[in-house]
């Protein structure tokens, strides 16, 4: 039920932007196999979190939806080395990258921002994606509860 909902909530986008969400689900779902997702539906975006479990503090990386683009978020991206500049933001925790064509989270450079986060989340004794049961967590703000 969960995952007809989330089908739903993609589609209410449009074709370009559900193409590139679903697109780089099926990447974390192809590397991470056991990924657990944490969607939250607020008023001006989808988010979609990619974890060990439904708990935020286990979704390192997460894709969010707005009306014309997709950003990969990830959680703990201001530390990673990034030599071929990918990332963006300024901020002390976060960093972003927009999804500009739908292969780009298999892209070489991405795939070690993914490892390197994945490296600093055992290294602190913290679950990774895909090592939970699965499944799809919805989260609704007050705004777009159904």
């Amino acid at each position: 039920m969960d995952e007809e909902a989330l089908d739903a909530m993609i589609d209410r986008y449009l074709p370009p932007v559900a193409a590139a969400a679903r697109a780089a689900m099926a990447s974390m779902r192809t590397r991470f196999p056991g990924v657990h997702l944490v969607v939250y539906d607020k008023r001006t975006m989808l988010v979609i979190g990619f974890g060990a479990s439904a708990r935020q503090a286990e979704t390192p990386f997460s894709i969010a939806l707005y009306p014309r683009w997709v950003i990969c978020y990830f959680l703990r991206g201001a530390g990673l080395q990034d030599p071929t500049g990918l990332l963006a933001g300024g901020g002390k925790v976060v960093r972003h990258l927009r999804l500009t064509r739908p292969d780009l989270l298999d892209d070489p450079a991405v795939q070690d921002l993914i490892d390197q986060t994945l490296a600093r989340l055992r290294e602190e004794g913290l679950p990774t994606p895909g090592t939970g049961d699965g499944g799809v967590t919805l989260k609704f703000s007050a705004t777009t509860r159904p």
